[in-house]
């Protein structure tokens, strides 16, 4: 089963990735160098490109990533919003970009969709041997952000659920969330694998966004795929289900960049990121990002750094 899986998986990877480059040789070409829109200006010579996924968290971090490199005299530049893993990931193999925060276990298992280690430190070193040669990981940091099923409290206790296996349980439900969830190896199908799980409808909505939470709140859908750092989680009750086959791996945030450009002062600044980066730290800087006046990401990331003294 393992097997016909992962071919799937692959064969559907390819096809994202090929539809992520569109025939260019630089995928993201399109991509603003501060917000993810189009018509960007290139690169200064030299720069060191930093992108991020098209969530909020990933957003904070890359400010964090490039205000710390900034200190330390390193000349960057941003491609922040591109997308989901399916449609960066082709800009660091082709060189368009030279660094994005990563997550190890969903990082590990877009790589091989074979990948079984679910523990932070087995992740970490499978990780670190399946990446292509030209890319590395740096040091990884305590703060963990994993997907997670997600319900309200009051389908908890309409249907008495603590864990995914009691989900499955309670019969197939209408299921949330992004739209790569339905394709990778511990979305969707790993939740087939792992749990049996049925599931009756899946909408496409966001990656751990608003849609997602709205349509949690309303009933639209009974469970959802949302980050467990998302703030959204302890501000509206919800109750994240237990995952006792661990379906979802270690996902510790942590700097994945292309080996040329990752020099001492490179690496120093980034692993001194990660020593100071903690669960608990991540949940306040979201819960910071999403307060009703909207702060500006560079700006919450600037007062961390600052707080921590590594500006």
């Amino acid at each position: 089963m393992k097997r016909v899986l992962a071919a799937v998986a692959t064969a559907v990877a390819a096809t994202l990735t090929l539809t992520a480059c569109g025939g260019s040789s630089d995928p993201l070409a399109n991509q603003s160098t501060t917000t993810g829109g189009t018509s960007a200006a290139p690169a200064p010579a030299g720069a060191l490109v930093i992108g991020s996924a098209n969530f909020p968290e990933s957003t904070l971090l890359a400010e964090i990533y490039a205000s710390v490199l900034e200190a330390k005299g390193v000349k960057v530049t941003k491609k922040l919003g591109i997308g989901s893993r399916e449609a960066y990931y082709p800009g660091l193999q082709d060189g368009s970009i030279d660094l994005i925060p990563e997550y190890t276990g969903t990082l590990l298992t877009h790589i091989d969709k074979t990948a079984e280690q679910t523990s932070a430190d087995d992740v970490y070193t499978a990780l670190q041997k399946a990446l292509p040669e030209k890319l590395t990981v740096l040091d990884k940091s305590s703060a963990e952000d994993k997907d997670a099923v997600v319900v309200t409290k009051d389908t908890a206790t309409k249907l008495n659920l603590k864990s995914i296996e009691d989900l499955v349980k309670s019969g197939p439900v209408t299921f949330g969330g992004p739209p790569e969830f339905q394709k990778r190896a511990d979305g969707l199908p790993g939740l087939k694998e792992t749990y049996n799980l049925e599931v009756k409808e899946y909408k496409s909505l966001d990656a751990g966004g608003p849609l997602t939470v709205d349509a949690l709140k309303s009933g639209a859908v009974q469970a959802a795929d949302l980050f467990t750092t998302d703030p959204a989680i302890t501000a509206n009750g919800f109750v994240v289900l237990d995952d006792p086959k661990n379906n979802f791996a270690a996902q510790n945030v942590l700097p994945l960049i292309t080996k040329s450009k990752a020099d001492d002062t490179v690496k120093q600044a980034l692993n001194a990121v990660s020593a100071k980066l903690t669960t608990e730290v991540l949940i306040e800087l979201n819960a910071k990002l999403s307060a009703p006046d909207k702060p500006d990401a560079a700006k919450v990331a600037k007062d961390w750094l600052t707080s921590v003294g590594l500006l």
